[in-house]
C-alpha cells in the first residue's frame, strides 16, 4: 500500500518541477529578448533620455540686503565686437 500512495505525490512533484523549469525558461527567454533582440532600441531610448534641456529664465531685479539697502541694481549694457575677417573687402 505504500507504493500506491507515493505515485500521486511523485506526479505532483514532477508537475511542480516542470512548472518551475518552464517559469525559469520564460524568464530567461524574456531576458534574452530584452538584452539581445531589443538592445539597440533601448540604447537609443536611453541616449535620448539622458539629457533634457530645460531653459530657466533667471529672475532679474534689484537685490537688497537684510536692512533694505540696495546691493545690486540693473543697468542695461551693450557690447559690440567686430571680426575683421568677417568684413567685406
Amino acid at each position: 500500500m505504500g507504493m500506491m500512495d507515493d505515485k500521486p505525490v511523485r506526479v505532483r512533484f514532477a508537475l511542480f518541477r516542470l512548472m518551475v523549469i518552464l517559469g525559469f525558461a520564460v524568464i530567461l527567454l524574456r531576458l534574452w529578448q530584452l538584452q539581445v533582440i531589443s538592445a539597440q532600441e533601448f540604447r537609443l531610448k536611453a541616449d535620448r533620455n539622458r539629457f533634457r534641456l530645460v531653459p530657466i529664465s533667471a529672475p532679474r531685479g534689484i537685490i537688497y540686503d537684510r536692512f533694505g539697502r540696495q546691493l545690486v541694481r540693473n543697468v542695461p549694457s551693450f557690447s559690440v565686437s567686430i571680426v575683421p575677417a568677417g568684413l567685406p573687402e
